[in-house]
C-alpha cells in the first residue's frame, strides 16, 4: 500500500512537471509568434491611417504638393517612415503639403483614366484578370531615382543572369538553354525589344521576361518595361517610366501583356492623373475640397483646384 502512494505522488510529481514545461513551450512560442507578427501589424495600422477613406492624402511628390481624394491612395509612406518591420518611435507627424512621400499607390481604369469602381454588380461579374482594364499604379521616390536610374536597370537586368545573345562570345548551342537575352532588330510598338533567347520553343520559367525600351533623345532610358512570357491573357506587365516634372521620381504601372501595345497611352493617363492631384502650395489643406465622385478622373480633379 505504502509503495503504491509512493508511484502515485511520484506520477502526480512527473504530471506537474510536464505541465509546467508545456506552459513554457506554449508561452515560448506565443512570444516568439507575436516577435514576428507584431511588425506586420503595427505596418498595416500605419498603412490603414494612411488610407483614410475621410480625408486627402497630401505631401511632398518630387518638389510637387500634391492631395489626393480620400480612400484613393494606398501602401502609403513618407520619407521619415520608419524603414519595413521596423517600429515606429513617437507619435505619428501631422501631415502638410511638406511632408515627402516615399511611396505610394492607386488603381487607375484605362482609357477613362477613372480612381473609383463603379461597375455595377452585373458588369463586375463580367471583369476578369484576363480582361480587366483595371491597373495598378505606383510612386517610388528615392534619392537614387535619377536621369539614369531606368538605364542601369535596362543594363542589369539584360546582363544580369546570363549573356546576352549578341555578345560574340557565345554560340547558338552554348546559349539556347541559357535563355540569354537577344537584342531584336526592329523595335516593337515604338520600344526596342530584348527577347529571351530560344523565346518560341524553351519551357519559361516564372523568372523569364522580355524586356521592352525607350530611349529619349539624351540617349538615356525613360521607359522600361518588362513582360512575363507566361502564355496566358493575363501575364503581368511591369512597365517603369520617369515622372515629369518631378525629383527622383520613378512611376510604375502594372497591367496584363495584351495592353502592352497602347504603353504610351498608358503612360500618358498615368501622368496625367498623377500631376492632376497637384495643388497650389499655398492653399490650406483643411480648406481643399477635392472631388469626390464615384468616377474621379486626372483631368476632373486638376479643375477641382
Amino acid at each position: 500500500m505504502i509503495k503504491y502512494l509512493e508511484i502515485k505522488r511520484w506520477l502526480k510529481r512527473i504530471a506537474l512537471a510536464l505541465l509546467v514545461l508545456i506552459l513554457l513551450i506554449i508561452g515560448g512560442a506565443a512570444f516568439v509568434w507575436y516577435r514576428a507578427v507584431s511588425p506586420f501589424y503595427e505596418l498595416g495600422t500605419a498603412m490603414t491611417r494612411n488610407d483614410s477613406a475621410r480625408k486627402p492624402t497630401i505631401g511632398d511628390l518630387g518638389g510637387i504638393p500634391i492631395s489626393i481624394p480620400p480612400g484613393i491612395a494606398r501602401f502609403v509612406e513618407y520619407q521619415d517612415d520608419p524603414g519595413f518591420m521596423k517600429p515606429r518611435k513617437g507619435p505619428i507627424p501631422v501631415r502638410t503639403l511638406q511632408s515627402k512621400f516615399r511611396s505610394f499607390g492607386f488603381e487607375m481604369r484605362f482609357p477613362d483614366k477613372a480612381l473609383v469602381r463603379d461597375e455595377t454588380p452585373e458588369q463586375a461579374k463580367k471583369i476578369s484578370p484576363d480582361n480587366t482594364m483595371w491597373v495598378d499604379v505606383g510612386l517610388d521616390i528615392k534619392g537614387y531615382n535619377d536621369a539614369l536610374a531606368l538605364s542601369r536597370q535596362l543594363k542589369g537586368r539584360a546582363t544580369r543572369k546570363w549573356p546576352m545573345m549578341n555578345d560574340g562570345l557565345h554560340s547558338k548551342e552554348e546559349l539556347k538553354d541559357r535563355h540569354g537575352y537577344r537584342l531584336l532588330p526592329e523595335p516593337l510598338y515604338g520600344l526596342m525589344v530584348y527577347q529571351v533567347y530560344g523565346y518560341e520553343n524553351i519551357k519559361h520559367d516564372i523568372d523569364d521576361r522580355n524586356i521592352y525600351y525607350h530611349v529619349n533623345q539624351k540617349g538615356e532610358v525613360d521607359t522600361y518595361i518588362q513582360c512575363s512570357n507566361v502564355k496566358l491573357l493575363r501575364a503581368p506587365c511591369d512597365h517603369f517610366f520617369v515622372l515629369p516634372h518631378t525629383e527622383h521620381t520613378i512611376a510604375e504601372v502594372n497591367y496584363r501583356i495584351e495592353l502592352l501595345p497602347q504603353w504610351q497611352a498608358i503612360q500618358a493617363a498615368a501622368t496625367e492623373v498623377i500631376l492632376g492631384f497637384a495643388v497650389n502650395p499655398d492653399v490650406q489643406e483643411q480648406n481643399q475640397t477635392p472631388n469626390a465622385s464615384s468616377t474621379i478622373t486626372g483631368a476632373d480633379h486638376a479643375s477641382s483646384h
